[in-house]
């Protein structure tokens, strides 16, 4: 499966993470090479310090950054995407741009999701022509040591979109 993450801080970082060492393809999208790399770096140093503390071996750490692709070009980040993650500032407008303009690149049975921890799924999904596919994902920080993430429906969240959101997360636990 490959995986979009639009939004290289803390939560993007803490979901390309452990969706690349659960086996995904991952891309990870900022607005700034700098922020990319720099969002690259911290894993790679998240995942040195679980070796470190065996809690992992070597060799699945270095599988997991090298799923792991970086970009700022939001069409080839997008591009092909399975499961579109979107964890940028919460700021709904900002949201509602980011997934507007990302959609644009997706196919048609992609996954849409935001990490939405205070804005009403609905009222993201508004800026979408396919509402139906969007819902929130709410991981909690740190994001490789929580297990728990959050599933939320708006108004217009399909029950396939629900199904794939709940299959997805279980597959990354």
């Amino acid at each position: 499966m490959r995986v979009t993450v639009l939004g290289a801080g803390t939560m993007g970082c803490g979901i390309a993470h452990v969706a690349a060492f659960a086996g995904h393809d991952v891309s990870l999208r900022d607005v700034e090479e700098d922020i990319v790399s720099d969002g690259i770096e911290g894993i790679a140093d998240t995942l040195d310090e679980s070796v470190e503390q065996d809690a992992i071996v070597r060799e699945a750490a270095d599988a997991a950054l090298d799923r792991i692709t970086g970009t700022t070009d939001l069409e080839r980040a997008v591009a092909g995407a399975d499961v579109l993650i979107e964890a940028v500032p919460e700021d709904l407008e900002l949201k509602r741009r980011v997934l507007g303009d990302a959609e644009a690149f997706l196919d048609a049975d992609a996954l849409i999701a935001s990490n939405i921890p205070s804005i009403p799924v609905t009222a993201i999904a508004s800026a979408l022509d396919s509402p139906e596919r969007f819902c929130g994902l709410h991981f909690f920080n740190p994001v490789h040591r929580m297990a728990l993430v959050e599933v939320v429906t708006g108004e217009r969240t399909g029950e396939r979109t629900r199904e794939r959101a709940v299959s997805f997360v279980e597959g990354i636990d």
